[in-house]
């Protein structure tokens, strides 16, 4: 659970910054835009191998993606500079993460599309509404 009087708001409405959905796989030669000293961020589920471009994700701060035959919701904090991979499945039900708007402890609070709960994207557990205390990791 976290404090709410820790919780500020980053100056966007929720989903102001739109996640990126399901981008198009490129083959490393295919991404020209790239140069040698840009940083990619890789996550590997079940030998199915992703890499995401920090400038992409700097603009988007969110993306949905499949990996490995996995929903996945890959976070990226602007503020701590890193991206966290979180599964959306929840009691076995899939579920699709926002960005909230909120911040907590200079974090990103993501929310669900379908109950509106926060989530501590840092844990990947939900701390506020319904969900409260469910885990995505």
């Amino acid at each position: 659970m976290i404090r709410l009087d820790e919780v500020d708001w980053g100056g966007v409405p929720p989903n102001g910054i739109t996640p990126l959905e399901y981008p198009k796989p490129l083959t490393a030669a295919d991404a020209e835009y790239l140069d040698d000293d840009n940083i990619v961020f890789g996550i590997a589920v079940n030998g199915d191998a992703r890499a995401y471009p920090k400038r992409i994700l700097v603009w988007y701060e969110m993306a949905a993606d499949r990996g490995g035959w996995l929903e996945l919701s890959i976070v990226y904090c602007t503020l701590c500079g890193t991206v966290i991979p979180h599964e959306n499945l929840i009691d076995r039900e899939h579920i699709r993460f926002g960005a909230s708007g909120l911040w907590y402890r200079s974090n990103k609070l993501m929310f669900d599309q379908e109950t509106k709960s926060l989530w501590n994207t840092f844990e990947g557990v939900a701390a506020i509404d319904s969900l409260a205390g469910s885990d995505c990791s």
